[in-house]
């Protein structure tokens, strides 16, 4: 049976294999976390169990979208009502224990575009130097590392 249609489009037998793969995936992710749980010990690293079952069915719903190869229909993302949004100004400012447990939590993703190849990049633009030997990636870490101090934010050492 060919792996895909005449119009290019994944066959029903690789969009179910796709999605069986897709489907362990999960397990092991969730297998992962489980284990990572255990091994923490350090209480701010370990996921409740409400959190690891949204992670999961948020991971799980994105990995059977992906196997299906379901693309976003913009024209369906409005913007926010007024009503969903409070202005920053108003809102009540944390106090020290409840800002340092929430920045506990905080996971930053770093979205840096594309592999730079229209720039000449040869490798990951993370490895660039941008001043004397300090990277890209060298000036995210001291950022958060930044943060970190300055909130007295513990860092998770025991969770990577």
């Amino acid at each position: 049976m060919p792996l895909q249609n005449v119009n290019g489009s994944a066959s029903q037998s690789l969009q179910d294999f796709k999605g069986v793969t897709d489907k362990s995936a999960v397990q092991v992710v969730e297998e992962k976390l489980q284990n990572m749980n255990k091994a923490s010990v350090d209480p701010n690293c370990i996921m409740s169990d409400s959190e690891l079952a949204g992670f999961l069915e948020l991971y799980g719903r994105y990995m059977t979208e992906r196997s299906k190869k379901a693309q976003i229909n913009w024209d369906l993302i409005e913007q926010p009502s007024e009503n969903m949004l409070q202005r920053y100004d108003t809102l009540i400012a944390a106090s020290d224990a409840d800002r340092t447990a929430l920045l506990s939590k905080l996971a930053v993703l770093k979205l840096n575009g594309g592999l730079g190849t229209s720039m000449g990049c040869k490798g990951p633009k993370s490895v660039i130097e941008v001043r004397g030997d300090t990277t890209f990636l060298d000036l995210i870490v001291q950022q958060i590392e930044g943060l970190n101090r300055a909130t007295r934010a513990p860092t998770c050492r025991s969770c990577s």
